[in-house]
């Protein structure tokens, strides 16, 4: 058997009762030949063991007799093991503007290989693309052809590998080269207002500072701003391009005018940079601010103010199916504010009289406060609409409405955080179709939890939870890009959302 193993094979042999009987030269040199210096002397009923390697020199192996009754003869060794293949995954790297090159740099043996493969992650996606193989080290290939618009970041998977498992290619560094990206932000500190409470028709000046804080010039970029009127959705009132190009750690200053018009009341302001998405982006997450204007009318009129279940919602907003809806009605009479006749409250189009329990009008305490209706309706699910309108005694009528969706299965919508990159702390908000258990879990790109935030039973709608920038241990956070699942449940259902956030202090 010896005989015919093959060099370097490892053979393990011992003595058990008695090994001189029956020995040849034959044997002997079939011991020899896997290292062992003690065989021939080897007496009777002595003890033998032997860890051998086919073709070693004699005496090179662990070998070790005993004599008889001495003992056991005991031997031992550690063997190493060189696994034949192996990968290394490089981290995301990107975004880019345009890639242009790839290249390892790797002490590869004869007897072993070292291939690089690259991967691609689609725009707006978790899914990433196989898109190049089988690139040897030690030359640049040339990636220009890759789109970034399609796939903004990329991955190195360099694979290696030893047919003699002894010698092993050694990557010493790797690259892609790329041009770098903007990164615009807009922030509620650099938005002034001229004024945030005008008569309709009056302009309101919004002074908007836009700056960009990546590594590469903005150019052709749009800048967005729309309104959203009680009862109403969202409409684009202006769109403009920045006047030049925005080159890295530059700043630069919009204003831009606007006339409120229509009826009395809050108008939520909007204002996107880049809203359609045209360039690629360090962060998109700052790219967005909102502001109100209160518009008031050229007499005094009497004012609602209308909140479900304690929030006050933007139209198209979730609510409960069974919201607690709470109307301030604010007016300079108190005689207005106790009269059923000057309050009309509509749901989805029809009028609810006083006469339900459903609906009631609350007087005010004294002559300086407001009125309240409360409104407990039962609501079946799809999109409603509710108006409140309300005359004074001067015959100046306040009208609301908002609309708002209610919906038989949770969902989380809108999930982000602010601000996005993060110095000290930050908030995640999210809209909840249904009152639900939240529960926000961070982790790090590699998949590790570093901090769990209970939400508790928050309410259908719009929601925030405040972070404050640390882990389960109460330390900060290194700067990097970090992941957050945010998981909602609702009795036997449930949903998560993933996002993620950038630390940069």
């Amino acid at each position: 058997m010896i005989e015919q193993l093959p060099k370097g094979k490892i053979v393990l042999a011992a003595i058990m009762d008695e090994g001189t009987v029956s020995m040849t030269s034959r044997a002997y040199r079939a011991l020899e030949s896997i290292g062992s210096a003690q065989c021939r002397s080897v007496g009777a009923r002595s003890s033998w063991a032997i860890i051998g390697r086919k073709g070693a020199a004699l005496g090179s192996v662990p070998e070790k007799t005993v004599l008889p009754k001495a003992g056991s003869a005991v031997v031992a060794d550690t063997l190493q093991y060189f696994a034949p293949v192996g990968t290394l995954t490089s981290p995301r790297i990107g975004p880019a503007a345009a890639w242009r090159s790839v290249r390892a740099e790797a002490e590869v043996p004869q007897t072993g290989d070292l291939t690089l493969s690259l991967l691609g992650q689609r725009r707006n996606s978790s899914v990433w693309d196989t898109l190049r193989t089988g690139l040897a080290a030690n030359r640049d290939h040339d990636i220009a052809a890759i789109s970034a618009r399609s796939y903004p970041y990329l991955q190195l998977c360099a694979r290696f590998s030893s047919r003699d498992q002894q010698h092993s290619p050694r990557l010493s560094a790797w690259q892609v080269l790329h041009d770098p990206v903007p990164d615009l932000a807009v922030s509620p500190a650099f938005l002034s207002l001229s004024a945030d409470s005008v008569l309709a028709g009056r302009p309101v000046v919004l002074n908007l500072g836009v700056f960009n804080i990546g590594l590469a010039a903005a150019d052709s970029v749009s800048l967005t701003f729309s309104e959203t009127a009680p009862g109403s959705g969202e409409r684009l009132f202006s769109r403009v391009m920045l006047p030049k190009p925005l080159a890295a750690d530059q700043s630069l200053t919009i204003d831009q005018l606007y006339t409120p018009g229509g009826k009395p009341g809050s108008r939520l302001l909007t204002i996107r940079i880049d809203g359609d998405n045209t360039i690629n982006e360090l962060s998109e997450s700052n790219n967005t601010l909102t502001t109100r204007v209160q518009v008031v009318a050229d007499t005094l009129k009497p004012e609602i103010a209308v909140t479900f279940d304690g929030r006050t919602l933007a139209a198209g907003d979730w609510v409960a199916a069974q919201p607690v809806i709470l109307a301030r009605l604010i007016d300079d009479s108190p005689l207005a504010l106790s009269d059923t006749l000057r309050v009309n409250l509509l749901l989805d189009g029809e009028r609810v009289p006083f006469s339900t329990p459903m609906l009631q009008l609350l007087p005010p305490p004294d002559t300086t406060a407001a009125a309240l209706l409360k409104f407990m309706p039962q609501l079946h699910d799809g999109e409603h609409r509710l108006e409140i309108l309300f005359a004074d005694g001067s015959g100046n009528l306040a009208a609301t409405a908002v609309e708002f969706g209610v919906a038989a299965t949770i969902r989380l919508e809108r999930v982000m955080n602010y601000p996005n990159p993060l110095r000290e702390s930050t908030d995640f908000t999210f809209e909840l179709t249904q009152a639900a258990e939240v529960r926000i879990r961070i982790y790090t790109v590699n998949g590790r939890l570093i901090r769990t935030l209970e939400g508790g039973t928050l309410g259908a709608g719009f929601n925030r939870l405040f972070w404050d920038g640390r882990d389960g241990d109460g330390d900060l956070l290194a700067n990097g890009v970090y992941l957050y699942r945010v998981d909602a449940v609702s009795g036997s259902e449930r949903t998560q959302v993933l996002e993620k956030c950038i630390v940069m202090r």
